[in-house]
């Protein structure tokens, strides 16, 4: 996901070829994208809004690979700009979103370790992305575009492995992660003295506990 999202960045260039009205106009998406992030992930959900917007950015990159730039056929370039500042508004979504789900998804005895490895990860992504924009651009014009279509969607499918945290507590241990969904509408945490406790989802604004 740090490799598409750095890549498309960079890729202001090869949208239009009016490098700065182009350079600008993802700068600008940018804006609203932090707010669309917090209503999805609250009204949606994290999975479907990071998978959603992940895919989107996915068919995106796809599309913009075979959208001619050529100035003669300005109609064409246009829609081309289009698509890629949809990329550019899908992916950077799902690459802040994915900060959220990702501290929810790991339980607190592994959660640094957990978010430095995804760190870890953006980074490479981050760092490949020139190497992508550049290297893969002397084999065709199209690759750039399509590797990063291919990783979006590879990373669409992977996360559908992985559960929806909206509306529940993270887990302490990694033994909660076993112990919650036994129970219907029930999660089960540690409370101050390192015992189980029960946390009713009917309302999971109410904060009170009945130790086990």
């Amino acid at each position: 996901m740090g490799l598409v999202y750095y890549r498309v960045a960079l890729a202001a260039d090869d949208l239009g070829r009016e490098l700065y009205r182009d350079y600008i106009l993802a700068s600008m998406v940018e804006f609203p994208e932090f707010l669309l992030a917090i209503y999805l992930c609250n009204r949606c959900g994290r999975k479907i809004t990071i998978i959603g917007s992940t895919a989107l950015a996915s068919v995106a990159c796809m599309a913009v690979a075979f959208i001619p730039k050529d100035k003669g056929r300005q109609g064409l370039v246009t829609f081309r700009v289009v698509v890629g500042m949809i990329g550019k508004l899908s992916i950077t979504i799902s690459f802040n979103a994915i900060y959220t789900w990702s501290v929810e998804l790991h339980p607190t005895v592994i959660r640094s370790r957990g978010m430095g490895l995804l760190q870890i990860s953006s980074r490479v992504g981050a760092a490949s992305a020139p190497w992508v924009s550049e290297g893969l651009k002397s084999v065709h014009h199209v690759v750039p575009f399509l590797v990063m279509g291919a990783s979006s969607f590879i990373a669409t499918a992977l996360m559908f492995l992985l559960p929806e945290t909206k509306g529940k507590g993270t887990a302490e241990v990694i033994e909660d992660e076993k112990e919650q969904g036994k129970k219907l509408g029930v999660e089960f945490h540690r409370d101050s003295n390192g015992k189980n406790a029960e946390v009713n989802l009917g309302n999971p604004y109410k904060d009170e506990c009945s130790k086990l």
